[in-house]
């Protein structure tokens, strides 16, 4: 028994280890798909259209692989977590590919051009020249204007005073797409809440961004992959200067 049990042991610890590999590589490929898009961006306000569209087909094969790479990194979380032995020799392969391939099969984003990633590829790349106006085939109505460029709403938690950039248990509220520290709003919650029992109310608590109207529900606060990109973009921008970016780009054939 003590043995079997280091052998499951070692199994899943080995696919832990090639989970965290994966996760890295995942980042990498996330670094990419925001590059490429800065990219275009900067090519769009030259009007080199035909490089656009070489950008927007790399950006399109980085997520297919991206994608991939996070079926596979989630099949390996799994085995790790739910691994045990059983009395035939186990398959890993095969046992990793079929969870992959129901992981791609549940997936809504399986189609790379209606992947999130690649809708805000388009939308900044539109916005280049045509900033506030919907997109072809986009009524008016269904624009979701916020006060970033990029998808960030706030820049400083209100709660912490930290710059969201600087945060590093960031949160989003599906509600209202305010961002906040993990740790501070959960305690806002904890006093609303307890400041509500003692006079014996229930009371949704209020966003704590001036002139928000929403709540927040514990349920609704959010750290996924676009939350990260988002962040990731807004450092990115903040540090990055865009003639360097272009150059590095477009020399790479000459490389």
């Amino acid at each position: 028994m003590a043995a079997a049990a280091g052998g499951v042991d070692r199994i899943r610890s080995a696919a832990r280890n090639l989970e965290a590999q994966s996760r890295s590589m995942i980042e990498d490929y996330d670094a990419n798909i925001l590059m490429a898009k800065m990219v275009a961006e900067d090519l769009e306000r030259g009007n080199n259209t035909a490089s656009v569209k070489e950008m927007e087909e790399v950006t399109l094969e980085i997520i297919k692989f991206s994608d991939k790479l996070r079926h596979h990194s989630l099949a390996l979380q799994e085995l790790s977590n739910e691994y045990l032995p059983k009395a035939e020799s186990t398959d890993f392969q095969k046992l990793l590919k079929d969870r992959m391939q129901q992981l791609e099969t549940a997936s809504s984003s399986s189609d790379a051009q209606n992947h999130q990633f690649f809708k805000q590829f388009k939308e900044a790349v539109w916005n280049v020249h045509h900033a506030g106006e919907p997109m072809p085939g986009q009524e008016q109505d269904e624009l979701v204007m916020l006060a970033s460029q990029w998808g960030i709403r706030n820049h400083v938690c209100p709660l912490s005073g930290k710059p969201v950039i600087d945060l590093t248990d960031a949160v989003r509220s599906k509600d209202c797409q305010h961002i906040y520290s993990h740790e501070a709003v959960i305690e806002h919650m904890r006093r609303h809440n307890a400041a509500a029992r003692r006079r014996r109310q229930v009371l949704p608590c209020p966003c704590p961004c001036s002139g928000c109207p929403k709540t927040i529900v514990e349920s609704n606060l959010l750290c996924d992959q676009t939350l990260n990109m988002d962040i990731q973009e807004l450092r990115r921008r903040g540090e990055t200067n865009q003639e360097d970016i272009v150059v590095d780009y477009t020399n790479l054939d000459e490389d």
